[in-house]
This record gives C-alpha cells, structure tokens and sequence, in this order.
C-alpha cells in the first residue's frame, strides 16, 4: 500500500508545485518525510480496518463496484481514480505552499546521493559562485568603514547567547565547531534536520538585532 501511495504521490508532486523531480531529494528531506509519513499513516488506516472489520472491507469494494464499476472493468480507470483522490489529499494539505516553502530554503543535505543529480549539482554551482563573490577586506578597511562606536557589542552577543535555552546552546555551540544540521540532528536526536535549521535561524536574527 505505501508503494502505491508514494508511486501516485510522486507522479502529482511536480504538477502540485515541487520544484525537483521526487528522485533528486534525499530521503531525510522535508518533503520526501512528508510523503513517507502519510504513505504510512494511510496504509495504517487502510489495515486497521481490514483487520478490525474486513466486513467493512467488502461493503465498500460492493459499493464501488455498484457506482462505479468502470474502475473493476476498464483499463487504467482504477489509477485515474486514485490519481484524483491523492490530488484531492495534496490539496488538502496544501501541499503547493508547502513545497514552495521547503524549495526555497533547500541546503546541500537535502538533496539525493545519487549520480547525476542535475538540481543538486546547479544548487552546489549556484552556493560556490555567491561564496567566489565574497569580498575580501582588510582590517584597516573595516576599521574606516565601521568605527568603533558602532562595532558590534561583545558583551551584548554573551548575554543574548547566556539567555538561550540549553537545547540551543548545543546546537549553536556543534554549528560553530563545523558539524552539519544534519550532523547536528542525528547527534541531538531529532528525526530530521529542519528543525535544527528553524532554530539556527531564529539564533541569527537575534543576534542580528545587535550587529
């Protein structure tokens, strides 16, 4: 049942709005979790109910057959059928907003290993040329750009670190030693790392606030 549920998601989420096709998304991203976690929460359903009340099982096949018996007896009826209910699922769960939101904070971690992988190589060529682009200043240059009343305040940036919950302080202290938010995910125990990322995010605004 899951196979046949990620098969029919993956044949609507480019059409919905996801911006790659499914196989060039790793399986700890956002979006590939997504349709992972609802292929089981659906078959789970589906079982229960076949196990728990298989009489049930047999009413509904009955009564589709009975409304609808094209889908039992002409070809590729039953896959258009399922087709427009996972439609009606995405929309549902208004995956387009979703997968507008996740593609455009994607990182290199989200992406598949596989081999020609052409989004996740225009993504690494994309990130390397804004890196090439970084320029590079000298301290005497800084200095006459940024006087020192307005540098950014030591003392302040301690306090704003001192006053973050301990998980946060893990994270921002592993982030800064070099590890991966997904490296950082595994270590800290959280299923993936999104929201690792989320509260990095929300760390450098606040330090922001003080630059």
């Amino acid at each position: 049942m899951r196979e046949i549920h990620g098969t029919a998601w993956n044949g609507l989420a480019k059409e919905k709005g996801q911006k790659y096709d499914p196989a060039a998304y790793g399986k700890d991203s956002s979006l590939s979790v997504l349709r992972d976690n609802n292929g089981i929460y659906v078959s789970e359903i589906i079982y229960d109910l076949a196990e728990q009340n298989p009489d049930a099982i047999e009413e509904i096949l009955a009564g589709a057959f009975e409304h609808r018996p094209e889908l039992f007896l002409e070809p590729g009826a039953s896959d258009e059928f399922l087709n427009q209910r996972m439609s009606d699922l995405m929309d549902a769960m208004a995956f387009s907003e979703v997968a507008e939101t996740v593609d455009s904070n994607l990182t290199h971690e989200d992406f598949s290993n596989r081999k020609q992988n052409y989004p996740k190589q225009d993504f690494n060529r994309k990130w390397n040329h804004a890196r090439t682009k970084t320029q590079v200043v000298s301290m005497s240059d800084v200095d006459e750009k940024y006087p020192a009343e307005d540098a950014f305040d030591i003392a302040e940036a301690k306090a704003v670190i001192g006053a973050l919950p301990d998980e946060d302080r893990k994270i921002l202290l592993l982030h800064v030693q070099g590890y991966t938010q997904k490296e950082i995910a595994k270590k800290l125990g959280y299923k993936t790392h999104s929201a690792v990322g989320k509260r990095l995010q929300k760390m450098k605004e606040q330090l922001k606030s003080i630059v």
